[in-house]
């Protein structure tokens, strides 16, 4: 080519300049295809942007297109010096001069903003579309969310005045929001705690919000949705470019946790792959409390003769000797077969009549 461009500057008055230079450029240059090495991503990225840029109609939408391209592609995680000295090496673009009716101020506005995806501490998230399967199809469906009884919560509820009509209630904790880049892309992410609720069934989410190829928000998938037989969603943050989530989850043959408690405190560190949620868990604890040793057998002292007899604190010697002529009296009604019991603690003897007792 005639000339190296350096495309990497930021400011809004040498994005004008970049584009002039571009311009320049591009109608010095002729289309020059060169072979590309598989082993090298920017390459075969440059070819695809190369196609791009040629198949616009106009030079405006041109520039357009390979400065949208460049920041897709830093996005998501390819070197922005690296491509676009790859694009400047394999293509060019005849073009004619910028049209006296597009101010290069206005375009550097509009390619700066473009490139630049939307900061998602500005969304009002409480009046965004958002998308769930919490409703009666069971299909992702977008629902816009109104507020809930609880400060910073918004639901959407087909019926919130009917609770003989209950319907699949899909409700956001906005209060619950952590921002952080969870999805590598290079730019902070919003994370949320949701829940969807059905008569007694419910189940809790975390959410993120990224950005699309354009650099507007984008929701994707849940993380995770736990149902109350799963666990709870504790706590969540990011750290690291990972999201660190801590659940409650059941201690083994646990049948109803709902009822009895989650036991077990299980760390998982989230990161998105490009295509779904990747989690690796950094720790498992189960706090179910030790089973109680069985209390040791009590060591009595034997029972005194007063305590034996119902008299505790008597005179012991007296005690004593009563016991004995109680068992000695037994001893005898039970030798002598003319004995008989009669009732409770009475004896009767058969040849003589008599009735006794050996109790006092």
């Amino acid at each position: 080519m005639a000339a190296r461009l350096s495309l990497g500057i930021r400011s809004r008055s040498e994005s004008a300049v970049r584009r002039t230079l571009w311009l320049l450029a591009m109608a010095s240059s002729v289309v020059l295809l060169l072979g590309c090495d598989a082993d090298e991503p920017e390459a075969l990225l440059a070819e695809d942007i190369c196609a791009a840029i040629d198949a616009e109609p106009s030079d405006e939408l041109a520039f357009e297109e390979y400065e949208q391209s460049i920041a897709r592609e830093r996005r998501n995680g390819v070197d922005e010096d690296l491509l676009r000295e790859a694009v400047e090496s394999r293509c060019g673009r005849v073009v004619a001069a910028i049209s006296e009716t597009t101010e290069p101020a206005e375009l550097a506005e509009r390619s700066e903003s473009e490139s630049e995806p939307v900061d998602l501490r500005e969304v009002v998230w409480a009046e965004q579309q958002w998308q769930t399967d919490c409703t009666d199809s069971g299909d992702p469906t977008p629902v816009g969310l109104a507020p809930a009884s609880d400060e910073g919560r918004y639901w959407h509820n087909p019926s919130p005045n009917d609770a003989s009509d209950a319907a699949m209630t899909y409700t956001v904790d906005l209060n619950s929001v952590v921002y952080g880049d969870v999805t590598g892309d290079g730019y902070d992410d919003a994370v949320f705690g949701s829940d969807c609720f059905f008569g007694n069934d419910f189940d809790f989410r975390i959410e993120v919000w990224s950005h699309d190829d354009n650099g507007e928000p984008k929701h994707l998938d849940p993380v995770l949705a736990y149902t109350k037989w799963d666990g709870v969603v504790e706590h969540f943050e990011v750290d690291d470019g990972r999201l660190r989530v801590l659940t409650s989850e059941p201690a083994p043959n646990e049948e109803a946790p709902h009822l009895n408690g989650y036991a077990v405190e299980v760390v998982t560190a989230w990161h998105f792959d490009g295509n779904a949620w990747q989690s690796d868990e950094l720790s498992r604890t189960d706090t179910t409390p030790a089973p109680e040793s069985p209390p040791e057998p009590s060591r009595d002292e034997p029972l005194s003769a007063c305590d034996q007899l119902g008299f505790p604190g008597g005179d012991e010697e007296w005690c004593a000797e009563t016991m004995e002529w109680m068992a000695e009296c037994q001893r005898e009604i039970d030798s002598d077969p003319a004995w008989v019991h009669l009732d409770g603690g009475l004896y009767e003897n058969l040849e003589t009549g008599e009735i006794t007792t050996c109790d006092i």
